[in-house]
């Protein structure tokens, strides 16, 4: 007997099409009736990104984290009055500098580019920089031209504000300095660099709702109970309904139920199993696939930089050190460079002169030999790393040999410009000395290099007459 293909045709009666979800890439169309560009089909296309960012919880910890480390701990004005001033206020708002230029970064992470919106003050200089939300500004179809609207929904019938384009050759009004990241062959709106990943991003979303409905809805039905002693009135099948409910459904307990009646009294009550027992499992295995998916979509290789957790990875401080590293070299220091760019470009214009720089942000710390911290680092940081209070340990020096006695006087000299709590410090050394907590070559390497004592000095300040045999 030979096997034939059926043919199916679209008409076919037994056949059915499946039209799967899709996160597809928007369009930005310009229609007749419109002075801005749709921002996608329904020209809402940042409103959904934007609740992407807010619903998933692994794709907001990433974004949240690169810019975390992008944008440090903001621009160093350096000596530049006009920069401090700026850090301090910005605009008509109150707002800084720094407050401006982190919603530009996350704006950046989340959309693709910011807007600001630049108010030129009467004598030629910016007197205001205003970060305009990414999601309520359009980009016109007439070259230089902006449209602001708080929401875009269609049923909303304010009209948008236009404004122009920045143009420091035409220093009056309000205009919109607009970034876009590059990419090619898109026109008009950036794309976010993990638009690849976006359906993974939306399957995290919809896995936290269907877990939550599961249990406010007392979990999909697990049991399915037939009563065969004859089909109860409306009423009656409600009392029996709520009784099982109350007993049994629930997140504390079994779950949710299906009753059914039947008329044959000859037989006993029946109680079939509608679970799937490996449920568990396939949600597993398909929140370890969307949360690779997410991680490669956003090009991060060690989560842990972002505060987030795997199996398997403990996330050692080396290993940290070196993602972060690469994670910074690829990533953040391009980010950090453009975002310079911008704000330097635009600062200069309200009489910057010095240019501003990102204080860069090391989560990790350095992975140094003890021998290594105390060679290099200053004295003020040595004593706040070892938990020295001075103004708590107040003991007497140690015990100093007789024979030591004529080179006291060189001691003296290097310690009368000491302060009262330096001196305690020093003291706080000598005891750990003598507590063993410190080797002889790690106390004379503090006491050099935190207070300026030489070799035989130290060994004085330690009581230490000879050289010790392990030394």
């Amino acid at each position: 007997m030979t096997a034939r293909r059926t043919q199916y045709q679209p008409t076919d009666p037994n056949v059915v099409f499946l039209n799967f979800a899709d996160n597809r890439v928007p369009e930005f169309k310009e229609v007749p009736n419109k002075d801005w560009v749709l921002y996608g089909e329904d020209n809402k296309y940042p409103d959904r990104l934007l609740y992407l960012y807010n619903k998933s919880s692994k794709h907001n910890a990433i974004i949240n984290g690169k810019v975390n480390y992008i944008f440090g701990k903001g621009f160093d004005p350096g000596q530049d009055a006009k920069a401090i001033a700026l850090l301090n206020s910005c605009n008509r708002f109150a707002e800084g500098l720094n407050e401006v230029g982190e919603r530009c970064a996350i704006d950046i992470e989340v959309f693709g580019g910011f807007f600001i919106e630049v108010i030129w003050a009467r004598g030629g200089g910016i007197s205001d920089l205003i970060h305009k939300p990414f999601q309520q500004m359009r980009v016109g179809k007439d070259a230089g031209k902006f449209f602001y609207k708080q929401n875009w929904d269609v049923y909303n019938r304010d009209k948008p504000v236009p404004y122009d384009a920045f143009n420091p050759n035409i220093r009056t009004g309000s205009q919109i300095f607009y970034y876009k990241e590059y990419r090619p062959g898109v026109m008009y709106y950036p794309l976010p660099g993990y638009l690849g990943s976006l359906n993974y991003i939306e399957c995290d979303v919809e896995i936290s709702k269907y877990h939550l409905s599961a249990i406010t809805n007392g979990m999909f039905p697990s049991k399915m109970i037939v009563f065969n002693n004859g089909e109860p009135t409306e009423e009656g099948k409600a009392k029996i309904e709520k009784g099982f409910k109350n007993k049994f459904a629930g997140a504390e307990n079994a779950g949710r139920f299906m009753l059914m009646f039947g008329s044959d009294p000859a037989k006993a009550p029946i109680i079939q199993d509608l679970s799937a027992t490996d449920l568990d499992k396939q949600f597993v295995i398909l929140n370890e696939t969307v949360q690779q998916e997410i991680f490669s979509g956003h090009g991060i290789t060690s989560p842990s930089l972002f505060g987030i957790m795997t199996a398997g990875k403990l996330g050692e401080a080396t290993q940290l050190k070196d993602s972060y590293d690469i994670f910074k070299k690829t990533y953040a220091e391009v980010k950090q460079r453009r975002l310079e760019e911008c704000f330097n470009y635009l600062v200069s214009f309200a009489g910057v002169v010095e240019p501003l720089k990102i204080i860069e942000l090391d989560p990790i710390g350095f992975q140094l030999s003890e021998a290594g911290i105390l060679a290099v680092a200053p004295r003020a940081w040595i004593l706040e790393k070892l938990g020295i209070d001075p103004v708590e340990y107040g003991e007497p020096l140690p015990a100093v040999a007789p024979t030591a006695t004529p080179q006291l006087s060189e001691v003296n000299d290097n310690l009368k410009n000491l302060t009262g709590k330096q001196m305690q410090g020093l003291m706080r050394i000598a005891r750990k000395y003598n507590k063993g907590e410190l080797t002889l070559e790690q106390a004379m390497l503090m006491m050099a290099t935190s207070f300026g004592l030489n070799e035989e000095q130290s060994k004085i300040m330690l009581g230490v007459t000879e050289e010790p045999d392990d030394v």
